[in-house]
C-alpha cells in the first residue's frame, strides 16, 4: 500500500518526539514494520500529497545524476527487461559483443564493485594455490547489479551466502583477472592471501 507523504511527515514528527514504533503504530494505524522502516531507512522517494490526483506514483529523488540515469534508461529500452525475484526486482540488459565500449563499461561497473565491497583471495587448498573473488553486500538491489553484470559478461558465479557472491572457476577468475587482478600488496592470514 501506497502511503501519503502526510502519513510519512506524521510518524516522524511522532518520532521526534520519542515515541516508540508500537505507539506510533496504535496512533496512526501504519504497520509497526513500516514505522520501524521509516525510522531507520527513511525512503528515498518524495511521496506525493494524498490529495494530489495528478499522479499516483512514488518518483526518484532530483539528485539522481540525469546522464547516467539517462544511459541506463536507454540501455534498458533496447536490450533490457525488468524480472521480479525473490522480494526484489531485477533490471538485467544483454549487449551484444559488436559492442566493445559498452562491455568495457560493464567491467568498469564490476571493477568497481569489486574494489568496494569485494576481495581477491588466492588460497591454498592443499598446496594447490587458486584465485578466488568475493563480493559482499547487505542490498539484494546491490548483488544483483553485480550478478547482472557477470552474467552481461559471462561469468559465471555462485551465491556462497545470503550476501556473498562468489567466482570459483578458473575460467572465470582468469577473465576477472584480464580488468581487474591482485591489488598492489596481499597480506596472508591463515594461509589465504587477502588483497588489501
Amino acid at each position: 500500500m501506497t502511503r501519503s507523504r502526510e502519513e510519512f511527515d506524521h510518524v516522524q514528527r511522532l518520532i521526534a518526539m520519542d515515541m516508540n514504533d508500537c505507539a506510533i503504530a496504535r496512533v496512526t494505524g501504519i504497520p509497526r514494520k513500516t514505522v520501524w522502516q521509516w525510522r531507520h531507512q527513511p525512503p528515498t522517494t518524495r511521496r506525493r500529497s494524498a490529495t494530489s490526483t495528478s499522479c499516483t506514483v512514488d518518483h526518484l529523488d532530483a539528485g539522481l545524476p540525469a546522464a547516467p540515469y539517462a544511459y541506463l534508461l536507454g540501455l534498458y529500452l533496447g536490450d533490457g527487461c525488468i524480472s521480479l525475484a525473490g522480494r526484489s526486482y531485477r533490471i538485467r540488459i544483454t549487449c551484444d559483443k559488436r559492442y566493445p565500449a559498452i562491455i568495457q563499461e560493464t567491467e568498469e561497473f564490476v571493477l568497481g564493485l569489486i574494489h568496494s565491497d569485494g576481495c581477491r583471495v588466492v588460497a591454498n587448498d592443499r598446496g594447490v594455490q587458486s584465485v578466488r573473488y568475493h563480493f559482499s553486500n547487505r542490498s539484494e538491489d546491490i548483488l544483483g547489479l553485480f550478478t547482472d553484470a557477470l552474467d552481461a559478461l559471462g561469468i559465471p558465479w555462485r551465491r556462497s551466502n545470503k550476501h556473498t557472491i562468489s567466482i570459483y572457476r578458473k575460467a572465470a577468475t582468469a577473465r576477472l583477472d584480464e580488468f581487474i587482478g591482485p591489488k598492489d600488496r596481499a597480506v596472508p592470514l591463515n594461509g589465504v592471501h587477502y588483497a588489501a
